[in-house]
């Protein structure tokens, strides 16, 4: 299901679209092209993810800070 937004107008992607194409930047056939390959790369992390092993519960705290050594 697809989120809406609360107030379309002050959407900053659909202000951005708007903008290529009314000064003529770009062509509504390419910014489809790229928005087509934004949701194919996203529905292949969200495959990736769903197909991968939950990660361990002490893996939680690892990686948030950076551990200054000797």
């Amino acid at each position: 299901p697809k989120k809406k937004s609360r107030n379309g107008k002050r959407d900053p992607l659909k202000k951005f679209k708007k903008y290529l194409l009314e000064n003529d930047i770009t062509q509504s056939k390419k910014i489809s092209f790229v928005e087509k390959k934004i949701e194919d790369e996203i529905k292949d992390a969200v495959k990736y993810a769903q197909a991968s092993p939950p990660p361990r519960p002490e893996s939680a705290l690892e990686d948030l800070y950076v551990e200054q050594g000797g």
